[in-house]
């Protein structure tokens, strides 16, 4: 059997895409499905819309409403969808997760994906190549990130690897599948047994951003591996329907990537943050000169001298 765990918060006007092309594809797997949506305190008419849609819907829908002082991190919602899942459907051996801003067009992607998984006895994790509505490319996976590689900040280790051949256009090319150190949880197939046996997300040090990458960390070193199918017709597309997570989105990432290279690379990283000091110093210096002639130049200053005035307390 497969459940779709979805957390889902503060975004009303794309469920009605999100769950009808869902649960259109989940109607026609030749197994038992079911839908568990889980949400974390929306106040947008998302509970009851979902709940007007398990009416009608092909498959069973499920809504769990995250009580007022339950913790509703990005991580804490999808461990306790699982966790419901697993008291309602105890016979579920793989689970879908699938996020507000998904909109599942291809029929044969969870078809694939399970047969993959099938094929392959230490696959714990199968995401898909990712695009918009309007048929550009999103991210669907990474490498795991080295400490330096931090310190240069995303966007210039994504140059670098493009012009080593390093990158993931390069990674994709001519190919119906490949290894990924970290599949983007959006959507993503998890077998069961491998997410039991490193406990799910871990939304007490990694509650919202880095989740995928953390996950991807430990069900390494359990010995399971993550793969990519390539193919069309998953799309990733908020639209620009931004939930309140969004807003402190910068910080958010810093700290767990911060967070996250000391889990998985020990203590030492420590030695680091001199030179994110001098990184922030650098990008605080040019949005300073930028942000006059910007429209949200001051928010995107304000953000960044946040992360400069944080780093030597690891973005606390």
């Amino acid at each position: 059997m497969l459940v779709a765990l979805i957390n889902s918060f503060g975004r009303c006007d794309l469920l009605d895409g999100c769950l009808t092309t869902l649960a259109a594809n989940l109607s026609k797997l030749p197994i038992k499905t079911a839908i568990l949506v889980y949400d974390a305190g929306s106040k947008d008419g998302s509970r009851e819309f979902v709940e007007k849609f398990a009416t009608t819907s092909p498959v069973p829908v499920h809504l769990y409403a995250a009580g007022k002082h339950e913790d509703t991190s990005f991580s804490a919602g999808l461990n306790m969808a699982a966790k419901e899942a697993n008291k309602i459907y105890p016979q579920a051996q793989r689970y879908f997760i699938y996020e507000t801003d998904n909109f599942l067009a291809n029929p044969d992607a969870i078809p694939k994906a399970m047969a993959f998984m099938d094929e392959h006895a230490d696959v714990g994790v199968v995401g898909f190549t990712c695009h918009k509505h309007t048929g550009t490319y999103t991210g669907s996976g990474d490498q795991f990130p080295t400490p330096w590689e931090f310190i240069l900040s995303p966007p210039i280790v994504m140059r670098l690897r493009d012009k080593a051949g390093r990158g993931e256009s390069s990674l994709r090319e001519g190919k119906a599948w490949y290894w990924s150190d970290v599949v983007f949880s959006s959507p993503i197939l998890v077998r069961r047994e491998a997410w039991e046996k490193v406990g799910g997300f871990d939304p007490v040090n990694i509650p919202f951003a880095e989740a995928d990458y953390d996950l991807a960390w430990r069900l390494r070193k359990q010995s399971y591996r993550e793969a990519i199918l390539v193919l069309t017709g998953v799309i990733h597309d908020n639209r620009s329907v931004l939930s309140e997570w969004h807003q402190t989105r910068a910080r958010r990432f810093h700290q767990a990537r911060y967070r996250l290279m000391e889990m998985h690379y020990g203590s030492w990283i420590g030695w680091m943050k001199p030179f994110l000091f001098l990184r922030h110093v650098a990008e605080v210096t040019v949005l300073a000169i930028k942000a006059p002639f910007q429209d949200k130049g001051a928010k995107r200053l304000a953000a960044r001298w946040k992360l400069l005035t944080s780093v030597f307390n690891s973005y606390n």
